[in-house]
């Protein structure tokens, strides 16, 4: 892993829920005292995301230290923890914030996962991280699972800005075989590949990812790397690990104590997620340091591309539609506005609108039945789907580590109400003084939750429509053979006419 030195590398440990431990990096190879790197700021670093799916708040050492997860916690070490950083609930909704730097409401994946064999992807309007990475000179490699759409040749990473791809490219495979109902689902560079099958494609992944940052070594030109290990995503084949808790019909194995809920979930265990921001020129004063500021994963985008051009000025992001602001200023080793004040551009964020039903039942074109809204200290729950937060079982709300009986049992208020006949959801909490959400003030604070919806039918308004579509079925696949197996046939979609981006219904405003 010597190609990873004097490289940016931020860790996210995204999605917490069905899944469990995971080390995606060596970071014993990581060189932290080179000084002369660290007095070079005029050069474009290389630049290291890692994302990892469905770890639990809970299952990193840094986090629980009945968990040990040495390498993870070597970067927290030598980085900075961000205590109050946020994603999607769900899968392809994350991946499209972090791709465009925007909200999935307005980028069109605010609706369900991308499932194999849908009519959709990631839509083509939109100018992806990887785009906007390689305006400035940068090389751009991914390796691991897209989750963005495959159903035609422009929706895929090679068409996205990457110039080199080794992974899967829908939401999950079998470790040992690389299929996802019976379709062999690796990929390299566009064709399917079945070198080294039968090798648990964690350490696959890990090998493409060593191949890839030695293969550059040596070049003039940046390197931005995304890194999205399957793992700990199901199918769970990484070991005997117990189930936890049960919600919206899903058994779980990842544990998010002392938050509450999980993956799909508006509540903090389904959005906040461990997250280490590592630079190698960092000051020794900063280096296992926490920060509280908010930041949330359409952040990256403009971050990564202010980080790019190395004192040069900066676009303005909001004239280019983006939701996310550069937090490059809340990363350095100062830590401070020139007013001698932290440096904190965002006060609020919208967690969610209706990116997490997990039935796939709900579907609706609006897609605005639900939302969650931050702003600074406070947090609204707004909708009428049950699976926002399971009403039946308070205590599978906050699991117990296993590994650590002795906690005390968390309980609150489940937030259900009846109005007109229906069971809906209100729920407001301070997260900062109550991050285990157990307080329930919507009843208490009826300003903030004025103010709060205000906000969110602001963001209702300003929407696009939902580009997700069914999928064909397992009966109609679009299969071709590959020696003995069958992949995915590409090109059974046209992006201009089954997803088009276009505004919301203004029907969909009111709630």
């Amino acid at each position: 892993m010597e190609g990873i030195l004097r490289a940016i590398i931020v860790l996210m440990l995204t999605l917490s829920a069905e899944g469990r431990r995971t080390a995606p990096c060596d970071a014993a190879s990581i060189d932290t005292a080179h000084d002369s790197y660290r007095d070079r700021y005029q050069r474009q670093p290389n630049i290291v995301y890692i994302m990892a799916d469905d770890l639990g708040w809970n299952d990193v050492g840094f986090h629980n230290p009945k968990v040990k997860t040495p390498h993870i916690d070597a970067l927290r070490t030598k980085g900075i923890e961000l205590t109050q950083s946020y994603m999607q609930p769900i899968c392809s909704a994350s991946r499209s914030a972090f791709m465009t730097g925007k909200y999935p409401s307005n980028n069109g994946l605010q609706l369900l996962v991308i499932m194999e064999e849908s009519l959709s992807c990631l839509p083509l309007e939109h100018k992806t991280i990887f785009e906007y990475m390689k305006d400035e000179g940068y090389v751009t490699k991914q390796v691991g699972k897209w989750h963005l759409g495959y159903c035609e040749q422009s929706c895929l990473p090679e068409s996205r800005g990457v110039d080199e791809f080794r992974g899967i490219k829908t939401g999950q495979a079998d470790y040992y075989n690389w299929t996802d109902h019976n379709i062999l689902q690796r990929q390299v560079n566009g064709s399917p590949s079945t070198k080294n099958i039968g090798t648990h494609l964690t350490i696959q992944d890990t090998r493409d990812v060593q191949d890839m940052i030695l293969d550059h070594k040596g070049k003039e030109a940046p390197l931005f790397m995304w890194i999205t290990p399957t793992a700990p995503h199901t199918p769970l084949q990484n070991g005997g690990s117990g189930q936890t808790s049960t919600y919206a019909g899903h058994e779980y194995y990842a544990n998010n104590y002392p938050l509450r809920n999980g993956k799909s979930s508006f509540m903090e265990g389904g959005t906040r997620v461990p997250t280490i921001y590592y630079d190698p020129r960092l000051r020794q004063k900063v280096m296992g340091t926490k920060r509280d500021f908010l930041i949330h994963v359409t952040d990256w985008l403009p971050t990564f591309v202010q980080l790019a051009k190395v004192g040069e000025k900066t676009p303005n992001f909001e004239i280019l539609g983006l939701d996310g602001v550069s937090q490059l200023a809340n990363l350095g080793s100062t830590y401070r506005h020139p007013n001698n004040r932290k440096y904190n551009l965002r006060k609020e964020m919208l967690v969610a609108l209706s990116d997490a039903t997990a039935d796939l039942i709900n579907t609706s074109d609006c897609a605005t039945e639900d939302a969650a809204y931050r702003f600074k200290d406070y947090k609204l729950i707004y909708g009428d789907q049950y699976y926002l937060i399971n009403p039946d079982t308070l205590k599978s709300e906050w699991p117990q580590p296993e590994e650590s009986p002795d906690l005390p049992d968390i309980t609150g208020d489940n937030c259900h109400r009846v109005v007109d006949g229906k069971r809906v959801v209100r729920c407001l909490f301070n997260v900062v003084d109550d991050p285990s959400e157990t307080r329930n003030l919507y009843d208490e604070k009826p300003e903030i939750v004025a103010m709060l919806m205000k906000k969110i039918r602001k963001a209702k308004r300003e929407a696009v429509k939902p580009v997700y579509s069914p999928t064909l079925g397992l009966t109609n696949r679009t299969v071709q053979p590959f020696g003995e197996y069958v992949v995915p046939k590409q090109n059974y979609c046209t992006p201009s006419v089954d997803f088009p981006l276009l505004p919301i219904d203004p029907v969909c405003y009111s709630i």
